[in-house]
């Protein structure tokens, strides 16, 4: 039995081609866990940011609530308590409905669900007239949802035509940009 000669000039060469493919196969399996760990932040942020949409509906829903259950949006009780009479400035809801001037609990922070919370929102709201209002007026709300790292907000105008009646939500839109100013419908 003879050994077996290697050509001269080729005594690593298969080393190096398996080498090679080596780091062929480890650049690849590197850049598909990049992606993989990419796609999986994008799909976070995502959650994150339908969970801060949702509650910032949530908060927009609690506020048509409180002032539906408000039998006079002028009077400073109940959930426009803490209004500002000349409609100017953006002040927080209450939801104390026995509250009279001075509001003990405000829709600031507040978590929703109760049990364990998907985030927490914050309504704000000014008081407008318009041609849409009836004779109450309108109230204007900003809902601000927060869900870990997301913030979504919505805003809506909420009718209706004398004290006591049934509440309308006249207009409605997402609050896109962060620095979009607090504008109330139409005006």
């Amino acid at each position: 039995m003879g050994v077996r000669k290697v050509p001269w000039g080729q005594e690593g060469a298969a080393l190096v081609f398996a080498l090679a493919v080596l780091l062929l196969v480890a650049l690849a399996a590197h850049a598909a866990l990049a992606v993989l760990a990419y796609e999986a932040r994008a799909s976070a942020t995502a959650r994150e940011s339908a969970a801060a949409f949702q509650v910032a509906e949530a908060g927009l829903e609690r506020a048509t609530f409180e002032l539906a259950r408000d039998p006079d949006w002028r009077d400073a009780r109940g959930a426009t308590a803490l209004a500002d009479p000349s409609g100017v400035e953006w002040r927080p809801l209450c939801l104390d409905p026995g509250s009279d001037g001075a509001c003990r609990v405000s829709a600031e922070s507040v978590a929703f669900l109760a049990g364990d919370p998907l985030g927490n929102f914050t309504v704000r709201m000014k008081l407008r007239a318009g041609t849409e209002c009836g004779e109450e007026g309108c109230v204007c709300v900003r809902s601000t949802g927060q869900a870990r790292g997301a913030v979504r907000r919505v805003e809506a105008v909420v009718s209706r035509d004398r004290a006591g009646e049934p509440v309308r939500v006249v207009a409605w839109r997402e609050v896109l940009a962060e620095h979009d100013p607090m504008r109330c419908g139409r005006g």
